[in-house]
């Protein structure tokens, strides 16, 4: 066909007669469209695969950064509260000083007076100078004083370390708690007690005014019982020898002892008081003065004067007068004209 013939003709006419030209379709084998369909599906589940792993890759970076934010987010907005609810543990209150008490937190150089009603922290560090003393209330019938010159750090709740000085411990007899006194040369142990320690050059001096103390040392445990002074050395050896409830050692402790409120007070509790402060035990010399002593009700207050002198200011006010007795006991009786 010539090109004026292919010309002329309309593109209907052209392609019907190039497919005559062409003839017949040849139709694949069966397993040539066997072999293309594989290689077709094959192909396919590759190309299927690459993307599937690229969203997951894609997903999981998005998802990683969108935790991180959350994170960022979470620690950015916990942060201040973190900071600001982790408050100081308070473990006691201060109801006595005579002198000027310091005290300084966390291990901090910076020492600030203290005062009666303030509270004690775990953290804090106490001291008292020469001419000071202090007594803090524990609560739940215990109390601790220190002597002047002492330096004492809260280390929990139920834990103090002596640095230096002197520390007197009063808990009720039937109050049995794991609080414990370290030092350099021991740990001490109350079991409801009355006990005193004090740091000397070469150890520790423990006194046991009442009850019992459990004394830890590095390889070995002593036991402490009322009326013993336990010297323990820097080395481990324990001297123990006599010290009465009312020797001269135990008067620095009647000095500041935690004031007692006698206004509206029966007689008999404030007597009991005393003889304890005292290391005395309290009698009286009939049913009926002890009877009197739990009617009579105590009116104003006895701060400011010694344990002696606040005896006598009561007594006199009353039907009651002390008589003389042994070292070791307070007597009450009633007067010749109370009869």
């Amino acid at each position: 066909m010539s090109y004026s013939e292919t010309f002329s003709m309309s593109d209907d006419e052209y392609i019907q007669d190039l497919l005559r030209q062409a003839g017949s379709r040849i139709e694949p084998s069966e397993d040539a469209r066997r072999q293309v369909y594989a290689a077709t599906f094959d192909a396919w589940r590759s190309t299927v695969a690459d993307r599937t792993a690229q969203r997951r890759r894609t997903w999981s970076i998005a998802a990683s950064v969108a935790a991180l934010a959350v994170a960022v987010g979470f620690v950015a907005l916990r942060a201040p509260w973190q900071e600001t609810a982790v408050a100081p543990v308070t473990v006691a209150s201060i109801v006595r000083v005579d002198g000027q008490l310091q005290a300084a937190r966390d291990g901090s150089s910076d020492f600030s007076v203290r005062t009666v009603g303030q509270s004690l922290a775990v953290g804090e560090s106490l001291r008292t100078d020469v001419n000071t003393r202090a007594a803090l209330n524990f609560g739940d019938n215990f109390s601790i004083r220190l002597d002047q010159g002492t330096t004492v750090t809260v280390l929990s709740e139920d834990r103090l370390r002596l640095d230096r000085g002197g520390i007197y411990f009063d808990a009720a007899p039937n109050r049995h708690s794991p609080f414990a006194v370290e030092t350099a040369a021991a740990t001490i142990r109350h079991l409801g007690t009355q006990y005193s320690v004090h740091t000397v050059t070469d150890g520790v001096d423990v006194g046991v005014r009442e009850g019992h103390v459990l004394i830890a040392l590095r390889e070995k445990h002593e036991e402490g019982g009322a009326g013993e002074r336990i010297h323990v050395s820097q080395t481990g050896d324990v001297v123990r020898s006599a010290l009465p409830a009312q020797d001269a050692y135990w008067h620095w402790t009647e000095k500041v002892a935690p004031p007692f409120d006698i206004d509206g007070r029966s007689l008999s509790s404030f007597l009991e008081w005393l003889a304890r402060e005292t290391g005395r035990k309290l009698v009286y010399a009939s049913s009926e003065a002890q009877a009197a002593a739990d009617a009579v009700k105590l009116r104003g207050s006895i701060s400011g004067l010694d344990l002696n002198k606040a005896l006598d200011a009561v007594l006199s006010t009353t039907q009651l007068h002390r008589y003389d007795t042994k070292a070791d006991t307070l007597g009450i009786a009633l007067t010749e004209h109370a009869h």
